[in-house]
């Protein structure tokens, strides 16, 4: 570098305190604007280049005719970026007047900062630094900037059309908004540019403090409003007690004039500020804001209480969390009510970063007509819960127009890790192989079978309906009655029972898939053992309505329920006799499973609560139980309940 003051000025900035601590070379305030330094009028000023984001080139030529303002700095300094937070508000008045705005980061940041440093800025133009060979400094030296040993940054410069540069330096790093303002405002006039002044608007009240019933005025003033704005107001009532009660009052359609008085009565005995706001709306966005607060006088006490009780520390997944509040001083106020939302979120470490969780499961609840007294509300814990999740209430209490939120949270602990064992999972697929197709797997058939039941694509159920029917098993030529014994064996591990034989068979005869018979195993003990046996799901067919050849489509639901439920076929009375009684209105679908169900050869089946439960998922949805809804039915039955409920 060329100048010694300049290697000076380098050695300085990279001690950034020192730069940053500087003191101002100009005290500007809105209006005061510098005069232009003496300059060399015959000095050209030289070009230069930096690199910009992803590597483009910012050249010179692009400033000329524009005022531009430069600043060298760290992303990491403080008063750097107090400067940056300044500028990007007063980005709207440098970008309705044409101000261009460069920042050249000297401490080599990535692509990413400095788009990132954009973004927080007002996208502003970024480059990496080149100080030392981008002409910059030379250039400057040749118009006639001298340094004393220290400089002050951002930098205002003019490149006029002919690429002769124009520069003032001023640099208010420690000062606000109006200075900021005063740094682009001295730019534009050196550039010879009409500034934009802001919209400014007074407010002030006529008392401190009113009580209910009285009346407060505010008289406001508004100068330089935008001409495509309008003047609005609104007065927003503020109570406190921990219920966050907000009266909201807005001023009738249309503009206001730019000069006027506001009246408002206080008539809400329980608040105790009332804020008046005037502002300027441009397309919707407040472009201008004047506030004043009063406080009432004599506020009436609010005895409106409500709080949660800490749950346990620690719950286990399946459990029930249960949280218990208290409400007093619903009184006079109508009933309350609390609405509740569950998350299991997992932090990953970053609580206080919401971008960086992982919410598996979200659950909403709601409770009207709450007065003073106990309430509880029970949340159920998802049974695949993790260790490393959080049960995280959040309840909202709204009474009167007053509300309160509260947020509780418990750990999840005694959650099984998941254990995939793939030798297991392959254990179960060559078992299909063999027993449906009667071969052994082929290396690239067995790999695709165990990745979709390792990665949870597929369960077992669709595993074997997979193979059933693949077109190898149908080209076997089996009969219906050989494809039912298949399927015992592969699903069941034995031979059938000649009733239940019989039922499948008719049950493919009838023109319903595989699906059918396999959804009417999914749900049995034997095949739940042989599914666990080898780590792994057993599902369900996703299995649409199919009428058998010849049977209408009542008589065909009637048949179903006397194969899933009974586990045989239909007798002909017992056939004839429920069709028609849903045929006629006498019985709805339900009430005949229920009937079912209740029937003395069901009963005698002696099935456990679970079991039980399996038959009516199947009857009812055509699928095997999940297992949270399988184990919250069960507690029903095991409370006592009916089938029906």
């Amino acid at each position: 570098m060329k100048h010694t003051g300049l290697k000076i000025v380098l050695a300085l900035i990279l001690l950034l305190g020192l730069v940053c601590a500087a003191a101002l070379a100009q005290a500007l305030t809105l209006g005061e604007l510098p005069k232009a330094a003496e300059l060399n009028a015959n000095a050209v000023a030289p070009s230069f280049e930096v690199v910009g984001i992803g590597g483009t080139t910012i050249s010179s030529a692009e400033l000329d005719g524009k005022v531009t303002i430069l600043l060298y700095g760290r992303t990491t300094c403080y008063n750097c970026n107090r400067f940056m937070s300044g500028m990007k508000d007063a980005i709207p008045l440098l970008q309705e007047n044409g101000v261009g705005f460069l920042a050249i980061l000297y401490d080599a940041p990535t692509d990413e900062e400095m788009q990132a440093f954009s973004d927080q800025y007002g996208s502003c133009r970024i480059a990496k630094n080149g100080i030392s060979s981008n002409g910059m400094w030379e250039g400057l030296d040749a118009v006639g900037f001298k340094s004393s040993g220290s400089v002050t940054f951002p930098i205002i410069f003019i490149r006029d059309q002919n690429g002769r540069l124009r520069y003032y330096s001023v640099g208010p790093y420690s000062g606000g908004n109006s200075q900021i303002r005063s740094v682009a405002a001295a730019a534009l006039e050196l550039a010879g540019v009409e500034i934009k002044r802001p919209t400014v608007i007074n407010l002030n009240v006529s008392s401190s403090y009113i009580g209910q019933g009285e009346n407060v005025i505010a008289s406001y003033t508004v100068t330089n409003p935008d001409p495509n704005g309008r003047i609005v107001y609104r007065v927003e009532v503020t109570g406190s007690n921990e219920m966050y009660y907000t009266d909201v009052e807005y001023a009738a359609t249309g503009s206001l004039p730019t000069e006027g008085t506001i009246q408002y009565t206080l008539t809400n005995p329980y608040a105790q500020t009332v804020d008046i706001y005037v502002e300027q709306l441009v397309d919707g966005k407040i472009t201008g804001q004047a506030k004043a607060s009063i406080g009432n006088r004599n506020p009436t006490k609010m005895n409106l209480q409500f709080t949660v009780a800490n749950p346990n520390a620690q719950y286990a997944p399946g459990a029930t969390c249960r949280f218990d509040s208290e409400v007093s001083g619903t009184a006079g106020l109508g009933t309350a009510e609390v609405e509740w939302k569950t998350e299991m979120i997992n932090y990953n470490g970053k609580e206080e970063d919401e971008s960086a969780w992982t919410v598996s499961f979200v659950s909403d609840g709601k409770l009207t007509d709450v007065t003073d007294g106990t309430q509880w509300y029970e949340v159920k814990i998802p049974t695949n819960a993790k260790n490393d999740e959080v049960v995280r209430t959040t309840f909202t209490f709204t009474c009167g127009g007053w509300t309160k939120t509260v947020v509780k949270k418990s750990v999840i602990a005694g959650a099984t890790p998941d254990v995939i064992d793939v030798e297991k999972i392959a254990g179960f697929v060559n078992r299909c192989y063999s027993v449906i197709l009667g071969r052994g797997a082929d290396p690239e058939g067995l790999a695709a079978w165990v990745k979709a039941l390792a990665t949870g694509e597929a369960k077992a159920s669709e595993i074997i309906d997979g193979f059933v029917n693949s077109q190898e098993f149908l080209n076997k030529g089996l009969t219906k009655e050989q494809q039912v014994k298949v399927l015992y064996q592969a699903m069941l591990g034995r031979e059938p029972d000649p009733a239940g034989l019989a039922a499948w068979t008719d049950v493919l005869n009838q023109g319903y898939p595989f699906g059918s018979v396999i959804n009417g195993f999914c749900g049995s003990k034997e095949f739940i053992n042989l599914c666990n046996e080898y780590g792994i799901q057993p599902g369900s067919v996703n299995v649409g309505p199919v009428t058998p050849a010849g049977e209408n489509k009542i008589k065909a639901f009637v048949r179903r329920c006397y194969q899933i439920i009974l586990g045989r076929d239909a007798d002909a009375d017992g056939l004839e006799a429920w069709a028609k009684a849903l045929e006629t209105g006498t019985r709805k679908a339900s009430e005949i499973i229920d009937g079912f169900v209740n029937s003395l050869e069901f009963l005698n089946k002696n099935l456990t609560k679970g079991e039980q439960v399996d038959v009516l998922y199947q009857a009812m949805l055509g699928r095997a139980a999940d297992p949270m809804g399988k184990e919250a039915w069960v507690q029903v039955l095991n409370d006592g309940y009916p089938f029906a409920a």
